[in-house]
């Protein structure tokens, strides 16, 4: 560790100046008793920083030590044989896939798949993603995704825009809208079926003892998962009738992808609120935004008097009726849960704001934790010089929120932010240096400028 390493240095530096004499050894060993505290104290940090490693806060990145938080603990224990039976599939009672020691993502062979008995000896291949972007929606996404797979051992998938599967939060409970089958709701089969086994199965190394070792790997990118579990009474384990969920997501994903590399992408939370309310057309005015945030924080302000956040989010009246996603925004809840099922590990977590700052720090360091091979330079400034994926053109239409909505929605955060950024042990996520900026409305040809630098 760095810190140690400058402790060690020192203490060896003073060594040869230390003399016979008592009154001058004194002063000499407090500060070598200093070094030896401070090299202490930094073994047992809760977060632990490495000059050359990417398994913590590498400048924009960091993957947290959970600080954990006894009133998200939940008993978890999960019933089978006497669960309900509802129309999405029972995936934490399926029996746990094995996957194939010589494949980097996660793949097996099924005897039977889709109903249909595979007519090879082995039986039909099948993958899961190796890496999951869970959030958050309007953070960049899209554009980061479409980078990653950019890197030769990266495969799309073929869900939409080649990113989004839909498939944890909306696709198993048939709200995925999905040509073909929309409202149907899906299987874990399904779920495969978006990832590429063929390309992946695709085996190009030969290892030492002649074992043949595919290095492909895929992934998915749905943000809305980060947030998004208004379904959570369709999981059989679940009690319908209680205020709060005992199974969401995570706990989906972990029982059948264990050891996926989750990765995730957060924004000042007022700016991702605005761009989400003109993409999913929740209104189409800033006076109109103004209005509606004001009535959500009222809602939220008259919920919570009466009961905790979580069973405000989770609620009836929060999941089943119209909202604008402000609550998508309260990034430390919903990590906090995500944090109750998955080490810490597996989570790898930085700001849109310093994504679009140094993109290049950003994917160099992505491409570390996913464990692919160093690109050459020619193919790496393709990855960053291509064109940008994706932007919101009604926002750019209305210009920037009013001040008066900023200064209203930063209130609401700031206390929320505060934790998060305790959390992360990272003021970053207070978001100070993201100020409120005036943006004037631009009109069709200004819009058609933008878009002509960017993949729509």
């Amino acid at each position: 560790m760095k810190l140690k390493v400058i402790c060690y240095s020192v203490s060896i530096t003073i060594e040869p100046n230390v003399t016979n004499h008592q009154s001058e050894r004194r002063p000499l060993r407090r500060l070598l008793w200093l070094c030896f505290c401070l090299c202490l104290l930094c073994s047992f940090s809760p977060l632990v920083f490495y000059k050359d490693s990417f398994s913590a806060n590498d400048k924009f990145m960091i993957q947290v030590h959970h600080q954990h938080n006894s009133s998200f603990k939940h008993n978890t224990s999960i019933e089978c044989q006497n669960s309900r039976k509802t129309a999405a599939e029972d995936v934490l009672c399926m029996k746990k896939k094995e996957f194939l020691m010589n494949f980097k993502n996660p793949c097996w062979f099924e005897e039977e798949a889709g109903g249909l008995i595979s007519s090879q000896s082995e039986g039909v291949l099948q993958c899961l993603p190796y890496f999951y972007l869970f959030g958050v929606c309007k953070t960049g996404t899209t554009d980061l995704f479409f980078r990653l797979t950019q890197h030769p051992q990266i495969l799309e998938n073929f869900g939409d825009l080649h990113k989004e599967t839909t498939f944890w939060s909306w696709g198993r409970y048939g709200k995925n809208g999905h040509s073909g089958h929309a409202y149907v709701k899906e299987t874990l089969y399904n779920f495969t079926q978006f990832f590429n086994a063929e390309k992946i199965g695709e085996t190009n190394i030969l290892l030492e003892d002649m074992t043949e070792y595919s290095n492909k790997i895929t992934g998915h990118a749905d943000p809305m998962d980060f947030w998004d579990h208004s379904d959570w009474r369709e999981i059989p384990q679940n009690d319908p009738t209680a205020a709060v969920p005992t199974f969401i997501t995570p706990h989906l994903v972990k029982h059948v992808q264990p050891n996926v590399k989750l990765i995730l992408m957060l924004r000042q939370p007022a700016e991702r609120l605005y761009s989400h309310y003109y993409h999913g057309k929740y209104g189409n005015t800033t006076e109109q935004f103004h209005q509606d945030v004001v009535k959500e924080i009222n809602s939220l302000k008259n919920c919570t008097e009466k009961y905790s956040y979580r069973a405000c989010l989770y609620g009836q009246n929060m999941t089943q009726s119209p909202h604008i996603p402000i609550t998508a925004s309260l990034y430390y809840l919903h990590l906090q849960e995500w944090l109750e099922v998955f080490p810490l590990k597996q989570i790898l977590i930085f700001r849109h704001e310093d994504y679009v700052k140094d993109m290049k720090y950003i994917l160099k360091g992505l491409f570390r934790f996913l464990g692919v091979d160093t690109v050459p330079k020619k193919v790496f400034n393709s990855i960053l010089t291509s064109k940008r994926k994706y932007i919101t053109p009604n926002k750019l239409r209305k210009g920037s929120m009013l001040k008066e909505t900023w200064d209203i929605l930063n209130g609401f955060f700031k206390d929320w932010n505060k934790k998060l950024a305790s959390l992360l042990n990272d003021e970053r996520y207070l978001w100070r240096d993201v100020p409120y900026k005036l943006k004037h409305p631009m009109n069709e040809t200004e819009v058609k400028r933008i878009k002509n630098y960017t993949d729509v």
